[in-house]
């Protein structure tokens, strides 16, 4: 997925697990999106995402899964998730998440 973004000119940073990335967003202020996965070793998606919410609310999140549902997309829009996706997305389908979940550019200086 890193390199299929890096590809279409999206910087992309990655993190291995919930705690790294939290470490990651800490360290970089100009992150504009995340996307998570829910299966991740140590903290989970889900509890990355609630304390990604926590520390950065207007963050815009977007969760990659194997098996969503109604109910599991549900939550997770509860708890602050931009969007949604079944892992094994089209690509169209993500950058077009992508787009709608950032914020504006930036003004250069």
């Amino acid at each position: 997925l890193t390199k299929r973004l890096a590809r279409r000119n999206i910087n992309v940073g990655v993190a291995m697990g919930g705690r790294e990335a939290l470490e990651a967003l800490a360290e970089d202020s100009l992150v504009d999106l995340v996307i998570l996965d829910v299966k991740m070793p140590v903290m989970d998606g889900i509890e990355t995402l609630a304390e990604i919410k926590r520390a950065y609310p207007l963050l815009p999140v977007i969760i990659l899964t194997a098996y969503p549902t109604v109910k599991t997309s549900t939550e997770w829009k509860n708890l602050g998730a931009f969007d949604c996706l079944m892992k094994h997305h089209d690509m169209d389908q993500l950058l077009t998440a992508i787009e709608n979940a950032r914020p504006p550019s930036r003004p250069s200086s």
